[in-house]
């Protein structure tokens, strides 16, 4: 939008509580959007957006307003929400699509920031604006990793000592991955049989790991020329997903 900050150097200021807060609690709307007790929080943290300096415009719509009494519509991407978290959590991404094309069509934004981490929700939202022509592009932004390599999540906090620690083989078992194919192997067999090890080793047994096309997540049989590598896993009372895109050279 004309006139906003630039979303790369606003990342570096906003106190890292307020990033994984925000996570927290838009994934709590998502599941529960009458909500009360969410819906007021969430206004406070998105409040201190101006008490941080973070925007020069801030749109906080109450949850009322959003969801008012008779609400009834929801839109349902098909094919991309069958597989992986959509299997998982059935209903998860009718909800998403719902409530950020109601926002784009309040906002109008030029472009739509969104965490590669869930790389099954850009291509959602992609799918979204492009199907509805919705004037909106759509960024995936690079995932941000502690120095372990475990992927920065609201849902870490719920990890004690010994599982946080058990939560980094998600991402050792993408690089294990990662090396396979660099060793000149593109078998999903082989590549996801790397991965398994990685997790059995830690004890983790993944809700899934798959192999996927980065496009429309259909299931591959092997990385010609990419791949999408995606796992989700429980790790004590957090729910974990990563990914990465597998490239030959």
């Amino acid at each position: 939008m004309p006139g906003a900050h630039d979303h790369a150097s606003d990342a570096g200021r906003i106190p890292f509580w307020i990033h994984q807060l925000t996570e927290l609690l838009l994934g709590l709307l998502l599941l529960h959007p009458s909500s009360v007790v969410v819906g007021a929080v969430w206004q406070l943290v998105t409040y201190s957006f101006f008490h941080f300096g973070i925007v020069d415009i801030l749109f906080a719509p109450s949850v009322a307003e959003m969801y008012p009494d008779g609400f009834s519509t929801t839109i349902h991407v098909s094919g991309l929400t069958d597989v992986m978290d959509g299997a998982a959590r059935p209903g998860h991404f009718d909800g998403v699509a719902t409530v950020v094309a109601k926002l784009f069509a309040i906002v109008g934004p030029d472009a739509a920031y969104f965490g590669q981490k869930d790389a099954q929700q850009v291509l959602v939202v992609r799918r979204v604006a492009r199907d509805l022509n919705l004037p909106v592009r759509i960024v995936g932004c690079p995932i941000v990793r502690e120095p372990d390599g475990l992927a920065m999540s609201s849902r870490n906090v719920y990890l004690d000592a010994a599982d946080r620690a058990r939560a980094t083989a998600l991402h050792r078992a993408l690089v294990a991955a990662e090396d396979v194919v660099a060793r000149g192997s593109t078998s999903a067999d082989v590549i996801l049989d790397a991965a398994r090890a990685e997790l059995r080793a830690a004890g983790i047994q993944p809700e899934y790991l798959d192999l996927r096309s980065p496009d429309d997540l259909t299931e591959v049989d092997e990385v010609a020329p990419t791949a999408l590598l995606a796992v989700a896993a429980r790790v004590g009372a957090a729910r974990l997903i990563d990914n990465t895109i597998l490239e030959t050279r």
